[in-house]
């Protein structure tokens, strides 16, 4: 029974999820039917659409020139990400020779920068989850900064010494250097240990100049896709409902092998044109759900 007061209701939804005794989607649907909203804040996607942007980060033309993929760039600019919240799962012990405990908390996403894209790339790579790259974060990163010292792409940035916004000028980018700060943001040094010389901040550069080096068809019509690591397009949904309806049905495999087998296959015919999962990804994704469906 959910409790009245919504915060002790939502940290006891937490508490039974950090336990393994509720997946996140029934914490969600109780959430929801106790009339206490959703656990996550999480925006509408069609409300931010970066393509009409006039300026992207620096990790939103990474992301572009990488992917290709609108939902990409979403995730990789900030004013969308500061309003999403994600699940983050710690482990922990108590003292050297106690017990692995493990805490579940809501936290709002930190910003985006080519640090966070290179991790993406490992998360899509171990998962197998997602739409492909065109290339990888290094060559995109390495691309950009070639047409940038052609003249291609007129970027600007805050510099250190003015404290105002300059264009960066082509043969300037032969020096230049990304480093990540404590504010999580990216910024460039002509100094190759980011310590000392000319620095750039707040990065910016025409998102219009860049869809011309690098163009893309943006298929508006096409699903948006929830996201598992936070902006990578995963089918996770799309398998979890076919697993609750199978549970529904009495039609689960007996082991989370084979029905994980048999969701990657379903998911294959049902939905061609989503993100493809294997079948160690399904396990990966859905083990606590399939463990919760399958209790007697």
């Amino acid at each position: 029974m959910i409790q009245k007061d919504p915060r002790h209701a939502i940290h006891a939804l937490l508490v039974q999820v950090g336990k393994g005794l509720l997946s996140i989607e029934e914490a969600e649907s109780q959430a929801l039917a106790g009339g206490h909203g959703p656990l996550l804040r999480q925006p509408d996607p069609a409300d931010f659409d970066p393509m009409q942007e006039p300026f992207w980060s620096l990790p939103m033309v990474v992301a572009w020139i990488a992917w290709r993929f609108e939902a990409a760039v979403r995730d990789a600019w900030d004013d969308y990400r500061l309003k999403c919240e994600d699940w983050h799962y710690r482990e922990y012990r108590l003292g050297p020779d106690a017990p692995m405990k493990k805490s579940l908390s809501v936290e709002r996403r930190r910003p985006a920068n080519l640090a966070f894209l290179a991790m993406s790339e490992v998360f899509d790579e171990t998962i197998e989850a997602t739409l492909s790259s065109l290339m990888t974060v290094h060559d995109a990163r390495k691309a950009l900064w070639r047409e940038l010292q052609r003249g291609s792409i007129a970027a600007s940035g805050v510099t250190g010494a003015s404290g105002v916004r300059d264009r960066i000028q082509p043969e300037t980018w032969c020096d230049l250097h990304a480093f990540v700060g404590p504010d999580d943001r990216d910024y460039l040094m002509t100094d190759p240990n980011g310590l000392v010389g000319l620095r750039y901040d707040a990065l910016r550069f025409p998102s219009n100049q860049v869809l011309t080096v690098w163009s893309g068809k943006v298929d508006k019509d096409a699903p948006i896709f929830s996201t598992g690591a936070p902006g990578r397009p995963t089918s996770r949904h799309l398998v979890a409902s076919e697993l609750k309806r199978r549970a529904a049905d009495q039609q689960l495999e007996a082991s989370l092998a084979a029905e994980a087998q048999y969701l990657a296959d379903w998911l294959a015919v049902a939905h061609p044109d989503a993100p493809p999962m294997r079948q160690k990804s399904v396990e990966n994704a859905l083990r606590s759900d399939y463990k919760s469906l399958k209790k007697p």
